[in-house]
């Protein structure tokens, strides 16, 4: 079975070396993909592997990924004993971070490629000698990743990279759907290396038993582990509760034996996938087989129209100039003034209102209204606060003049007792299964809001969220879908980030639905935010300074993001003693609060609540004693800007054609050295197989035929023809057969309604035709095209091959 490639991208495939991976290689390798070895877990038994037959498949492996320096050494003199010549050599992927400059020469003729994993090694790979490499080939991988993972998100990551790396050719790594694919090819990216996107599907080199396990776990439940033998090694994974569990928190140690039962894949309660998990679960259900998931992946075509802006966002809908809403910032958006100047700069500005007293919170919501009568702002409520204290800010919004509400944490049940004909409201949702189950329930407007934003953030990066939230209602029908509106929100705050966001959007405009974009932290770099007194200055400049963020976690699945500072390092140094104490989880929990109680006005205003009411700080107890809450963007920002030229900026963004032209297709088509000898000039793939032969009713059987060179020439059997009516020895005799050996198929069971045929016209029909319709269904099959399943006829076809003029021999 055949089918038409359309597009050169370039998919690499992850394959670990349990289960049934070299059968999953070679599926990878006929689909027009290529193969990437990970070595993670199997560091000491490689050489193993390799006399078990690693060095007969090494050949057609274009990437091994190393943990380190001392796994590529090994491979490099492995493959020197196979004394392979330059371009079989495989190409190995290492950690930036642990590589020297002496080590790299050493690797040269393995054409290492760096894995970059944060921030600040992408800043460090640009001015390295390494970056000065002809082949300026890398690969950025975000904590996202299940296993060995980095600790700044993709989405950041990648724009750091398209800005600092200039033509560096770049992979990207982790939870990339195709959505996600698309906008990143758009804006120059060069290839995706698929792993945990392939886990579920049918031809995985997965145990069926870990599949099994896995489809009943989402990405949500994954945490980051810090190697006990390694600091600098982190890992992501799932762990599932049980007597064997130790019940890991979010930053714990993993030790050296369940870090080995992790990268071997040999638990049951510990598995090394992340966000992935929830792609690799769509995936199974919508592709089903190796060949067609990486058939969708390179068949991603990228459109040179425009991403613009769409005439049914919510600037539209509100009747301002920018679809920009200013996300709430607790103790940081609480000013009349700051909400005045990003309502006369053209966008939707948010109060929030965060833990304020019902007299206060009125307080600034008059202010605004008298500040800017005639233009639309809103306030932001946690529907997750003490219900009492939910319902007296709720009271005081409705009776404001306050044209919309963010709500996050909350319900539609919450959204409809606050929703009127005036006052619009938005539920963040998490997850793609809660915004499912909340337009079920009737709501249609929502935040999107991934983990790279700052405070209180969710449990999934942005491109994850978007990209399933956006099929979610793309699977809605038509009437509900041009009724929803997306608001994306997470690590958005310039051009680029614009671009791609509007580039993620394009099919869901196209069905009528309305789109905006929130923007939060970006805000923190504007003049205006100091001038009106939102911030201090001091706030901005660490800000500014921010190269690194972290999570405080108070309890399971309850994280802020804030500035890497004094404070955040004494509050995980205190949660790291509590938990190795082993104190109760509410305990734990309980002091946490205690200690974040007024830190976040202490670094925004640079003010203290002592015995007479709230006393201002020193600068240096702002800076050593504050909680400074903000998204990672905050690292991209370098320069102070005015909220003009921030919201010029996003525009720009939203109408800038895609930045793929023409030129950079061939140029980025493959890595150097890397030719597949699966792919011709015609770009034809093939992706399933069938065959009815003596002795094999599948191809399997038919390989082991040949693997164990048995001979299928036999005599004819007598359920076949009576031998003593047709055959003779004398050649002289006629009307007699003269040769009483053959090949012979084994019985098919054909089932003519089956195929839509009436019974009685089978015996008018030549049974190799019958065969045929056979064969063709089980190629199908073989393909991952079931009956019901719905794929590209146009580009599809079943080659047909077999012996003719069987007739009734046959």
């Amino acid at each position: 079975m055949l089918k038409v490639m359309n597009t050169t991208n370039q998919v690499l495939v992850t394959v670990r070396p349990f289960g049934d991976w070299v059968r999953a290689s070679e599926r990878v390798l006929a689909a027009g993909a290529t193969l990437c070895l990970e070595t993670f877990g199997i560091e000491d038994h490689i050489e193993e592997l390799w006399n078990q037959g690693l060095s007969l498949l090494i050949s057609r492996i274009s990437f091994v990924s190393c943990r380190d320096v001392a796994v590529a050494q090994s491979i490099l003199s492995l493959v020197t004993s196979q004394q392979l010549i330059a371009a079989q050599s495989p190409r190995v992927i290492i950690p930036f971070s642990k590589v020297t400059h002496d080590q790299l020469e050493a690797l040269k003729s393995l054409h290492p490629i760096p894995r970059l994993s944060s921030i600040l090694e992408v800043e460090q790979f640009s001015t390295s000698p390494w970056g000065e490499a002809e082949d300026r080939l890398v690969l950025i991988e975000g904590y996202e990743s299940g296993g060995l993972c980095g600790s700044d998100s993709q989405y950041i990551l990648f724009q750091k990279a398209i800005s600092s790396l200039g033509n560096c050719r770049i992979i990207v790594s982790g939870p990339i759907g195709l959505l996600s694919f698309s906008a990143l090819n758009s804006q120059g990216i060069f290839s995706i290396l698929l792993d945990e996107q392939t886990l579920l599907l049918q031809d995985s080199y997965l145990p069926l038993r870990s599949r099994k396990i896995l489809n009943r776990v989402n990405g949500r439940q994954s945490i980051v582990l810090r190697s006990g033998t390694d600091p600098s090694l982190d890992v992501r994974c799932i762990c599932l509760p049980g007597k064997d569990s130790p019940g890991y928190l979010f930053g714990s140690t993993i030790e050296a034996p369940q870090l080995n039962e992790l990268a071997t894949w040999s638990s049951d309660w510990i598995f090394p996938v992340g966000e992935g998990i929830d792609l690799a679960k769509d995936f199974s259900q919508q592709y089903r087989t190796l060949g067609r998931l990486i058939s969708a992946y390179r068949s991603i075509k990228v459109n040179s129209t425009s991403a613009t802006s769409h005439p049914n966002t919510i600037a539209t809908q509100f009747g301002v100039k920018y679809p920009i809403i200013q996300g709430p910032m607790s103790r940081v958006s609480d000013t009349a003034e700051f909400a005045a100047s990003v309502a006369r700069g053209g966008a939707l500005p948010t109060i929030a209102a965060a833990m304020l007293t019902a007299e206060a919170l009125e307080k600034i919501l008059i202010q605004t209204a008298d500040l800017i009568p005639y233009l639309p702002w809103g306030v932001g409520l946690l529907g997750f606060i003490d219900s009492t204290h939910l319902k007296s800010q709720i009271s005081v919004l409705k009776r404001s003049k306050a044209s919309f509400c963010i709500l996050a944490g909350g319900t539609p049940a919450q959204a409809k007792e606050i929703a009127s004909q005036h006052l619009r409201v938005f539920i963040h949702a998490p997850t793609p299964e809660l915004l499912d189950l909340f337009i079920k329930e009737g709501w249609r407007d929502f935040i999107l809001e991934g983990r790279e934003c700052g405070g209180h953030i969710g449990p999934l990066s942005s491109l994850n969220l978007w990209e399933r939230s956006i099929r979610v209602v793309l699977g809605q029908s038509k009437a509900v879908s041009r009724d929803v509106c997306l608001v994306l929100a997470g690590g958005i705050h310039d051009e680029a980030s614009a671009a791609f966001a509007a580039y993620m959007v394009q099919d869901l405009v196209k069905t009528g639905a309305t789109c905006g974009l929130l923007v939060g932290s970006a805000y923190l770099a504007t003049r205006e935010i100091v001038e009106d007194r939102a911030i201090t200055r001091t706030y901005q400049e660490v800000s500014l300074q921010c190269s690194n963020t972290v999570f405080l976690e108070t309890s399971p699945g309850h994280q802020s993001r804030c500035a890497d500072t004094a404070f955040s390092r004494e509050f995980n140094s205190l949660r790291d003693e509590l938990v190795k104490a082993q104190v109760p989880v509410r305990e734990i929990s309980s002091r946490l609060d205690q200690l974040i109680l007024g830190r976040l006005r202490l670094a925004s205003k640079g003010l203290q609540r002592g015995e007479g009411g709230l006393v201002a700080v020193t600068e240096n107890d702002q800076l050593q004693l504050g909680m400074y809450m903000l998204g990672e963007a905050v690292c991209l920002i370098n320069d102070q800007t005015t909220i003009h030229q921030l919201h010029e900026s996003i525009r720009n963004g939203l109408e800038t054609p895609a930045r793929r032209a023409q030129q950079d297709i061939s140029e980025r088509a493959q890595p150097a050295g890397v030719v597949s000898e699966y792919r011709g000039q015609h770009d034809i793939a093939i992706i399933g197989m069938s065959c009815k032969l003596p002795g094999a009713n599948d191809p399997e059987q038919f390989w082991n035929l040949v693997l164990q060179a048995r001979n299928q020439i036999k005599e004819i059997p007598e359920d076949r023809w009576s031998i003593t009516d047709f055959y003779s020895a004398d050649p002289k005799e006629t009307n007699k057969i003269h040769s009483k050996w053959g090949a012979f198929l084994d019985a098919v069971q054909f089932n003519p309604i089956e195929f839509g045929l009436p019974p009685q016209s089978l015996s008018s029909i030549d049974p190799a035709q019958l065969l045929a319709l056979v064969c063709v269904k089980e190629a199908l099959q073989n393909a991952g095209y079931p009956e019901d399943c719905l794929y590209d006829r146009e580009s599809t076809c079943v080659v047909l091959g077999f012996s003719g003029g069987l007739g009734e021999l046959g």
